[in-house]
This record gives C-alpha cells, sequence and structure tokens, in this order.
C-alpha cells in the first residue's frame, strides 16, 4: 500500500470531523475521551481501524474496501454507516447494558456472531464490538454525521448514510 502507514487521532472533552478522502492508510487508531469523533472514511482505503471511546460518542462512515478492526465503547454511542451491499462480519461482545440494531438492519447470527454477506463482489467489513453502557447501531436512521459529500454515485445510496 502507498501512502500513510498509520493515522492516530485523540480527543479529550471535544469534538473531531475527519474527511479521510481517497487517502490510502494503513492503520487508523481512533481514541475518545467524553467527546465526539465523527470519520468519513467512505472513499478511503484503510485497512484495519482501532476505534474507542469513553463517555463520548464515535460515527463512521465506510466504503466500499476489505476492513478488519475494532470498535469499543464505555459509556457511550457507536454509530457505523456503510454501503449497501457490502459484506459485514461483526464479533459482538456485549452485555445488559449494551444495544444494538443489528437484527433489524438484517444481519443473521450465531452466538456473537453477526454476518451479512457481500452482493455483487466480495468486500467484507469485518470488526470486533464491544461496549458497556453502550448503543451500537448500523445505518443509523438519521445518518452518521456526514452530508457533505454523499452523493448517489457515493459509496453509500442509503439515507442512513447521509
Amino acid at each position: 500500500m502507498t501512502g500513510v502507514a498509520t493515522l492516530k487521532e485523540t480527543i479529550n472533552a471535544g469534538s473531531s470531523t475527519t474527511d479521510l478522502g481517497s487517502a490510502q492508510i494503513g492503520s487508523v487508531d481512533l481514541q475518545g475521551n467524553a467527546g465526539e469523533l465523527v470519520v468519513h472514511a467512505a472513499d478511503a482505503t484503510l485497512d484495519q481501524l482501532t476505534a474507542s471511546v469513553n463517555a463520548g460518542s464515535l460515527r463512521v462512515t465506510l466504503g466500499s474496501h476489505e476492513l478488519a478492526g475494532t470498535l469499543s465503547s464505555n459509556a457511550g454511542q457507536i454509530d457505523l454507516c456503510v454501503p449497501d451491499g457490502v459484506g459485514l462480519h461483526f464479533e459482538v461482545s456485549d452485555n445488559i447494558a449494551f444495544s444494538h440494531n443489528l437484527d433489524e438492519r438484517g444481519l443473521s447470527h450465531s452466538g456473537s456472531t453477526w454476518t451479512r454477506d457481500a452482493t455483487g463482489g466480495v468486500v467484507t467489513i469485518s470488526l470486533q464490538v464491544s461496549g458497556n453502557a453502550t448503543s451500537f447501531q448500523l445505518n443509523p436512521e438519521d445518518g452518521c454525521g456526514w452530508r457533505a459529500r454523499v452523493t448517489p454515485t457515493a459509496a453509500c445510496s442509503s439515507p442512513a448514510c447521509g
């Protein structure tokens, strides 16, 4: 891969909106404490994504690229927007204070593994997701907070990606 090997961002008691454009990045590491992280990576190529928030929110928009990673939260919110047709594989470590909408979004599950087959290709986003006092929303109805670059020809045509 050409481009940036590693991108790290840490937010403490603040907010950040990051547009990765069409960058090629090996590893993205996001940390938030009492803050809000919004990341638009619909056109970027990432190999690895690691994101964690404590008493905060994380909103990530991904595109149609293979990706592996980890999303975690303590007392927070994780919103993940992905294009229709991208394969999904989530290993979810939840507890009584963790909620998600994966069933409502049509994913199948066996134990802690939630999946959606890719259509029209073999692209799969594979993530480990965990949380305590956390809500994890896949393609939430109000989107992931990135409206400036989403168009009908962009990676995601769903209104949820807006």
